[in-house]
């Protein structure tokens, strides 16, 4: 599958290694009244929001940190790792003690 409107006249590709792409906005288009002033003084800043893009197109997997990932399309199949019941209490007792999410 490709997304076709990736690149358009607000947003383009920036850099690229491997899977991975930066997409930078020229004009962020989804700012909302409570965030206005500080994205308008963001952009005099010259501030860019930026989003990783990760293109598998047939590559086996990536991954990435939990909570990281906005949208997906395609046949995409994410897992979380976790074993069994033993395998998440182990995770969730490591987490409590090193102040990381493991799941």
């Amino acid at each position: 599958m490709q997304v076709r409107n990736l690149e358009n006249n607000t947003r383009h590709i920036t850099k690229s290694l491997g899977a991975f792409s930066v997409l930078e906005y020229d004009r962020d288009l989804s700012v909302a009244s409570f965030n206005a002033m500080e994205q308008y003084f963001m952009g005099q800043m010259g501030m860019r929001k930026r989003q990783v893009v990760i293109s598998l197109n047939g590559r086996n997997s990536a991954v990435i940190q939990a909570g990281a990932m906005q949208w997906m399309a395609g046949n995409v199949v994410a897992t979380s790792g976790i074993k069994g019941v033993g395998d998440l209490l182990g995770k969730a007792i490591k987490g409590a003690v090193t102040k990381e999410t493991g799941v």
